[in-house]
Parts: structure tokens; C-alpha cells; sequence
């Protein structure tokens, strides 16, 4: 009975085992600028509210970020007025962990997955950086239950879909391949 429950078994070793190591290194990294006097934001939330202001700064120059002084946060705000703070769980990171735990368990080959994984976490980012610069757009116009719902729900809805499909797309490619390979 193990026997035939073993590539189940694998996948999900391989899965819990990778996210749960850079799971558990990453919150030592996070830690380390959240303990930090003051309290840092960590570079991965930096670089997404750089990369939002940037596209936010397409309609209009007026557009910023800065460090709290006292807050492991980054403000992303427009003129005098505060958008969002972007804090480390709106980085992105935990989700690029989750797509990648899952690509390097279902397995394939190195190459593929040397293509794949990079161009998987980029869309990941991309989308994460619209989703911020979203949530600003809808924090200024100071509509607190439509930004609730899209933060809560909406939002986080899309993105995690969009990493079930880039997981999706990657079985059924490599189910091809594999059906292509014992076709040969």
C-alpha cells in the first residue's frame, strides 16, 4: 500500500522540506532588520515599492516612497498624502517560495526548470508590483471597505491564482514532454 501512495509520499517531502528550510531561513532574515534599532524594512520590500513607484510614477511624477523611522515598513505615498505601507509580507518573497517548493517537487529537468523558475518569480514580481501600485490607487480615493476587500480578497485572490496557474501550466508541459519522451 506505501508503494503505490510513494510518488504522493515524495512530492510531498520535497515540498514541505524545501518550503519549510527557506521558509525558516528567510524569517531569520526578516528578523534580523525587524530587531534591528530601529526596526529596518528588508531589502526584498524596498525593491517592490521602488519597482511600484516606478510604474505608479507612469501617471503621475508625484509619486514616493520612504523608510519608516521606526517601522520594518516601507510608505509609498503621493504628495503629502500616504497610500500604502508595504511591511515584509507584501513583498512577494513567501509566494515566489511557495512556486518554487512546488516546481522543484513535481520535479523535471534541470534546464527546464533553470528557464522556468526565474521567469515564474519575474511574473510573480510583476504582478505583485501592480498589485501594490492597485491598492495605492484605491487607498487614495479613500474608500477604506473597497480597500479592505481588494487587499483581503481581491487582490490576493488574483495573484495566488495566477501562481496556480503558472503551476498548472508547468504539469501540463511537462506531461507533454514526458508523454513525447515515452513516444520516442
Amino acid at each position: 500500500m506505501l508503494k503505490e501512495f510513494r510518488p504522493t509520499l515524495l512530492f510531498l517531502g520535497k515540498f514541505a522540506g524545501f518550503y519549510f528550510i527557506v521558509s525558516f531561513i528567510y524569517g531569520l532574515y526578516i528578523q534580523s532588520f525587524q530587531r534591528a534599532e530601529p526596526p529596518q524594512p528588508d531589502h526584498f520590500s524596498i525593491v517592490a515599492s521602488q519597482h511600484t513607484v516606478a510604474v505608479l510614477k507612469l501617471l503621475d511624477t508625484e509619486w514616493a516612497y520612504a523608510k519608516y523611522p521606526d517601522e520594518a515598513s516601507v510608505l509609498i505615498y503621493k504628495g503629502d498624502e500616504s497610500a500604502v505601507s508595504v511591511f515584509e509580507g507584501c513583498n512577494g518573497v513567501n509566494l515566489a517560495i511557495l512556486f518554487v517548493a512546488f516546481i522543484i517537487a513535481f520535479g523535471g529537468s534541470a534546464k527546464a526548470m533553470a528557464v522556468y523558475i526565474p521567469l515564474g518569480l519575474l511574473f510573480i514580481h510583476l504582478s505583485n508590483i501592480l498589485r501594490i501600485g492597485l491598492l495605492s490607487l484605491i487607498s487614495m480615493q479613500k474608500n477604506e471597505q473597497a480597500f479592505y476587500f481588494f487587499h483581503k480578497f481581491g487582490f490576493t485572490g488574483i495573484i495566488y491564482g495566477a501562481v496556480f496557474f503558472l503551476w498548472v501550466i508547468w504539469v501540463v508541459r511537462l506531461n507533454k514532454l514526458k508523454k513525447q519522451q515515452n513516444q520516442d
